[in-house]
């Protein structure tokens, strides 16, 4: 789902080479607590790619966790 999302960005050709890394930290009950874009092509399609992370949830865990998500548009 979020690299569905992150498509509607903007079209692959539109943003340079497309890759994506983002920092995210999720809380136990598997809502997004942070997102940090370290890397984007351009910095409004960075923004809307961080939007569409904040907007997911992920399965319920006992501490949460962190992770960095590396995708290509």
């Amino acid at each position: 789902p979020i690299k569905q999302a992150a498509h509607a960005c903007a079209p692959p050709s539109s943003v340079g080479d497309g890759r994506f890394n983002v920092a995210v930290t999720v809380r136990g009950d598997g809502h997004v607590n942070g997102v940090i874009v370290q890397d984007a092509p351009e910095v409004d399609v960075g923004g809307c790619v961080a939007d569409a992370i904040r907007a997911t949830t992920f399965p319920i865990t006992a501490a949460g966790g962190s992770f960095v998500l590396r995708f290509v548009l």
